[in-house]
């Protein structure tokens, strides 16, 4: 009984805080991708870029660990690359955003948590950004195109 009213307020702390959420996350990505030269495609080329250096230096040495295949080990560094650079901005994004909202925090009843929630919602747009490249890849090598 406990852990169900645990688990309905948490419910509707999200609900309560979803139009908070959905304004800070947009808001997030405006000034994220404001003023820069490449703006989202950022997202789509870092990993791509990173994949082609670490096949140009490690290729043909980590080939033979993916059938000495080098595009299944295109792939698996690009999934890779993807996946470490969400969590790595997730989590340094996180801490960070604690600590820069603390005066908000101050004057607003918010709990602390609504602001890792954020940025880790704000990280989840490049990541898919990351991985349709490979999604795309994937597909036209799954369907002999």
């Amino acid at each position: 009984m406990l852990l169900e009213l645990k688990a309905s307020l948490k419910r509707s702390q999200v609900q309560h805080y979803w139009e908070l959420l959905q304004v800070m996350v947009a808001r997030n990505l405006k000034v994220r991708y404001r003023g820069s030269f490449l703006g989202v495609y950022w997202s789509l080329l870092n990993p791509l870029l990173m994949t082609g250096v670490y096949t140009t230096i490690f290729g043909t040495a980590f080939a033979f660990y993916y059938g000495n295949s080098i595009f299944n080990y295109v792939l698996a560094v690009f999934t890779g690359l993807v996946v470490i650079n969400f969590f790595s901005a997730s989590t340094t994004q996180a801490l960070w955003s604690v600590v820069n909202n603390g005066i908000l925090l101050n004057k607003i009843s918010l709990p602390v948590s609504v602001f890792p929630v954020l940025i880790v919602a704000a990280n989840v747009f490049p990541f898919a950004v990351g991985v349709f490249p490979l999604l795309a890849l994937m597909t036209l090598v799954n369907s002999n195109f």
